[in-house]
């Protein structure tokens, strides 16, 4: 069962530490990956074996391989899910050591794989067309989960280059932060108890079918973003409130697996991790790209100003030199001699009688032909 992709980036010394869990994990996945690599590999045996002119047996229609390297051609990715979602609308799960390895999947760009990550979150249709008879031809959901590690470095120059179109945010971001402590950390292996109480949970997932309903997920999902919002204007921050939107639809798919894996009921323990969780995603995000993420934002604003203000309007009734002058600076994109292109526009507007001068205040007015013909 899956609830769409949620990515998961981990970095710094010590990312190795979460691999021995996520095998535990993937332990019966894999079991049933064997046989089912096993039947794939002795399908094209028997096809490979057969002559040209003989008929060639057709691909059995239980393979279903969850587990998958990075390193793979977009053919094979597409028939990998399509395999996974005709086996039970199951999801696919990658594993790398580096973030490099991203450019690997699909046998596409980076450009592409990004892609493909925004994709998954929102569980869209993906596939590929082909004419030729023995080409892959499938158009199915995207479920993939993936986890990938890198370096503080490394992550910031890839994703920082993709927070416009929306990978970013879509990413579940986790760290390692160097604390002083006076002796390194230890880690113990997982012990049987460990696969006995996991083995509960994972049947409880597998189990799980259509539409799962929790009304306390969605209210604490809802007190999140509205506590994001308030600290988002004491921080004065836009883009902390933003960035909120989809660490609060990462936080709800956590609180639903949870939710499902405590046998339908909804807990503390499970209210308490959801907000460290959503807190922890923003935290790391905010202070690896919390400043790139916040220019970006400025300039889309920028860029979408309700069309071109009317300098006239935005000025009094009466108003000096030295106010038109401040106010059309900030709208001039004159690269020339400014007081001549200011002094060239006064006179338009007095020679169209919009304005006239009283020389001896020093001000200029709006005549009663502009209010007749242009005011509301």
């Amino acid at each position: 069962m899956s609830f769409g992709g949620v990515k998961w980036a981990f970095w710094s010394i010590g990312k190795s530490s979460i691999k021995e869990p996520i095998y535990h994990i993937l332990r019966p996945i894999e079991e049933r990956d064997k046989i089912a690599r096993q039947k794939e590999r002795e399908w094209a045996e028997d096809t490979n074996a057969r002559g040209a002119n003989k008929d060639k047996p057709e691909r059995p229609n239980d393979i279903c391989v969850q587990v998958v390297d990075a390193d793979m051609t977009n053919a094979a990715f597409t028939q990998r899910l399509d395999d996974a979602e005709r086996c039970g609308n199951k999801a696919l799960f990658t594993m790398m050591d580096e973030l490099e390895q991203l450019k690997k999947v699909a046998g596409g760009a980076v450009s592409e794989v990004t892609e493909i990550i925004r994709r998954d979150f929102d569980t869209d249709k993906y596939g590929q067309e082909r004419v030729g008879t023995q080409s892959v031809k499938a158009r199915t959901t995207l479920r993939w989960n993936v986890v990938f590690c890198t370096t503080p470095n490394t992550g910031k120059m890839f994703l920082g280059s993709n927070i416009d179109n929306g990978t970013f945010s879509r990413i579940d971001l986790s760290t390692i932060v160097k604390e002083d402590l006076e002796h390194r950390s230890r880690f113990k292996d997982y012990d049987e108890a460990f696969d006995k109480n996991l083995t509960v949970f994972l049947a409880r997932l597998e189990s799980a079918k259509g539409l799962v309903v929790c009304k306390q997920a969605k209210r604490h999902i809802e007190w999140l973003l509205d506590r994001a919002e308030e600290r988002s204007l004491m921080m004065g921050n836009e883009t902390y409130e933003k960035m909120s939107y989809r660490a609060a639809d990462i936080a709800f798919r956590k609180a639903i697996l949870l939710y499902i894996m405590n046998g339908m009921k909804w807990s503390k323990e499970i209210e308490e991790f959801v907000t460290w969780t959503f807190d922890y995603n923003l935290w790391v995000k905010m202070c690896l790209l919390g400043g790139e993420a916040a220019s970006k934002l400025a300039q889309d604003n920028r860029i979408m100003k309700p069309g071109v203000a009317c300098l006239l309007e935005q000025l009094g009734d009466s108003f000096t030199k030295q106010e038109f002058e401040v106010q059309y600076r900030s709208q001039c994109s004159t690269s020339g001699d400014f007081s001549k292109a200011a002094s060239n526009l006064r006179s338009q507007w007095k020679k169209r009688g919009w304005i006239a001068e009283d020389p001896h205040q020093k001000i200029f007015y709006k005549t009663e032909e502009y209010y007749k013909k242009h005011a509301a």
